[in-house]
């Protein structure tokens, strides 16, 4: 199912998935039918939660969240939430000038961030299925405009989740596909989020985790890492390692279950923060 994931979110179809084009729209519209198929409950309406991104010569660019839901079954912390999230957009198209011919480039985004969709959808199949564990409701966003300075978290958090002083955590899906060079979870949060990590078992770059970090939102992200195909043509589906997936897969699916059953608030404390980079 990965596979099927990442090879049609990075096909050429795509053309890399800018924020606002038309691939961002065929994999917002994706991850909504994968959501229908698992049973998961689709939060945003057909198309998106759509918004728009002023910049800097005064056009608007339009993107879209799409938003999935498993509900918990404890009456007393159904109505509080995990949110896991994606990032949906990639760098789009290029023209450049080959041997002085111009030639459009696809920044395909097999590993940023298809893998990290794929991920998430999968990881949605099994929360769906095992929702009876699941104490807290568990959402899942896949993040349009995320290279948009992570507009589509911003806009989730700050104008269209109203239940958003109810996110107990978040947890951010970015680049999983090279887990053969390591698999990372980045914490920038504090020692509640860190010893969950710790009990089962420098940071790549700012995702939009960061905006729920703002929020004062406990909040963590699972990469495999910067790697020498990143944001360029050769991000495409020959680097992943599907092996290295499953295992990622099962690790924050658990992540996922302990977050979701801890006791108490996940409380976030500023003065114990941090900021640290676990293998």
């Amino acid at each position: 199912s990965m596979k099927e994931h990442v090879r049609y979110l990075s096909s050429s179809m795509m053309e890399g998935r800018a924020a606002g084009s038309e691939g961002e729209v065929l994999a917002a519209d994706y991850v909504a039918e994968q959501f229908k198929r698992y049973g998961v409950d689709l939060l945003s309406p057909k198309g998106g939660d759509v918004f728009g991104v002023r910049r800097e010569n005064g056009d608007t660019l339009t993107s879209r969240n799409v938003m999935g839901y498993v509900q918990g079954y404890d009456k007393e912390l159904r109505d509080h939430f995990i949110v896991v999230g994606a990032r949906l957009d990639n760098l789009g198209t290029m023209i450049m000038s080959v041997n002085g011919e111009p030639q459009q480039k696809i920044f395909y985004g097999a590993n940023g961030n298809a893998s990290g969709l794929a991920v998430m959808l999968e990881l949605a199949r099994m929360v769906q299925m095992n929702s009876i564990l699941f104490r807290r409701s568990v959402l899942f966003v896949a993040f349009g405009a995320s290279n948009e300075t992570f507009a589509g978290s911003w806009y989730f958090a700050e104008r269209a989740f109203a239940g958003i002083d109810q996110v107990d955590a978040m947890i951010n899906l970015d680049m999983l596909g090279t887990g053969y060079k390591g698999f990372y979870a980045y914490t920038s949060s504090n020692a509640d989020m860190n010893s969950i990590l710790r009990t089962l078992t420098g940071e790549p770059y700012p995702s939009d985790h960061r905006t729920f970090y703002a929020k004062d939102i406990p909040s963590v992200m699972f990469s495999t890492g910067r790697y020498p195909e990143h944001n360029t043509e050769k991000d495409i589906e020959a680097i992943i390692s599907y092996d290295m997936m499953e295992r990622e897969l099962e690790y924050i699916y658990n992540f996922t279950l302990a977050l979701a059953n801890y006791n108490g608030a996940i409380s976030f404390r500023p003065e114990n923060e941090v900021d640290q980079k676990v293998k």
